[in-house]
């Protein structure tokens, strides 16, 4: 039976591929906590099984992301909190990983020893836990965890920059705007992240057109640029990257947002 279920990962990471293709995020909205259960419990009967374990990451990750955030933080914390905990427990199926950890080796080392056969789990570990600590930057407590975010996805740059459509690219983008230059952060650190970000997608990514108007923009105090972007993902052809069409359609949804608060920000 084990056997059975963790066969099953291919056939439900091509349902979910389906679903990235779709062109209706309601309807993603409504069926995927379906699938989010129907994954915990295939890992309950396999929980040794990495590819169940990685797509349970990236799906509570990317659900927390397009569709809980906003509505409702203290749900999106809870799902960003199993989506690293389930990457977690896919990288700790490297036997070395999980050995060096428990005799008490640090994280950050023991992250630049991965491989690049985990680089799902590690992007996916990686975000999921920074959108836990992004949801939650008033409690103090959850910025000591930030140096093993960015050792995870410092180590997807260092295995392949282009992962994901360049996912760390964005990940360091948005991570440098919102810091100040003071501490290593600012505009000029963070436009050559999003520069590589656009040189791998073009503007067929447009989750990182809003990221790049969201964080980029507003941190260089350029509202022209802010409205230009945004209106470009707006005037853009949702399936110019047929894969994440999906993606592409809840872009264009947090773009038309941005750009009715487009004054709620200190220019």
């Amino acid at each position: 039976m084990r056997a059975g279920i963790g066969a099953s990962g291919p056939f439900i990471e091509d349902m979910m591929d389906a679903a990235n293709r779709s062109d209706d995020p309601d309807l993603m909205r409504e069926g995927a906590p379906a699938l989010l259960m129907l994954l915990d419990g295939l890992i309950a009967s396999s929980p040794d099984s990495y590819d169940l374990l990685v797509l349970a990451s990236k799906t509570y990750c990317g659900y927390a992301l397009a569709f809980a955030e906003e509505e409702d933080p203290e749900w999106a914390t809870r799902l960003y909190t199993k989506g690293r905990d389930y990457g977690m427990e896919a990288l700790k199926l490297q036997k070395g990983f999980r050995r060096t950890l428990e005799e008490g080796a640090s994280f950050e080392e023991e992250a630049g020893r991965l491989r690049l056969s985990s680089i799902g789990a590690i992007f996916w570990t990686a975000n999921s836990w920074a959108g836990l600590i992004n949801l939650n930057l008033k409690d103090p407590m959850v910025l000591f965890d930030l140096p093993s975010v960015l050792a995870l996805m410092n180590r997807v740059k260092e295995l392949d920059h282009t992962y994901y459509y360049g996912g760390a690219h964005l990940f360091f983008g948005m991570y440098y705007a919102s810091q100040p230059a003071m501490i290593g952060g600012g505009p000029a650190k963070a436009k050559p992240e999003f520069d590589a970000l656009f040189t791998i997608n073009g503007d067929r990514f447009l989750m990182g057109n809003v990221f790049y108007a969201r964080y980029y923009a507003t941190a260089a105090l350029d509202r022209a640029l802010f409205e230009s972007e945004l209106k470009k993902v707006l005037a853009a052809p949702p399936d110019a990257l047929p894969d994440v069409r999906l993606i592409n359609e809840i872009a264009k949804r947090k773009a038309r947002k941005l750009l009715g608060g487009i004054d709620s920000f200190a220019w």
